[in-house]
């Protein structure tokens, strides 16, 4: 699995990167051109940790990514099941959604619709 992070910089940029916990607070390592690093402070509670998946547009999910899962309604848009991916110490990275279980679908099915610092509204309520 490929460690990377994202953070989010006072500025409202999001970096990806390596982390590096400091001190004064967390700072996103980037490549700037090759052999060269550049580190820039990210607001702590903006961090995720890549979970080593790609949703099924090929983008990388993220902890603190929201997913949106195909539904069991008629067709696609009739029932909508929105997780959050969380890490979790003991299982590695887990969902949380209107049914606390991620387990059923494949992160191939899903999509990132959003992350919980910028899209709080797509939050379900009961997460």
């Amino acid at each position: 699995m490929i460690y990377k992070f994202r953070g989010k910089t006072k500025s409202g940029k999001w970096l990806y990167g390596s982390l590096m916990n400091w001190k004064s607070g967390p700072s996103i390592l980037t490549e700037t051109e090759p052999d060269v690093v550049s580190q820039e402070p990210v607001l702590t509670y903006t961090v995720g940790q890549f979970t080593g998946k790609q949703d099924k547009t090929g983008k990388d999910v993220y902890s603190g990514d929201i997913l949106w899962a195909p539904g069991t309604g008629i067709n696609e848009d009739s029932y909508k099941v929105v997780f959050i991916v969380k890490f979790d110490d003991s299982a590695a990275f887990i969902g949380e959604g209107e049914f606390d279980d991620i387990d059923g679908y494949s992160f191939k099915e899903m999509e990132v619709i959003g992350n919980i610092h910028q899209n709080p509204e797509l939050v379900p309520v009961d997460t």
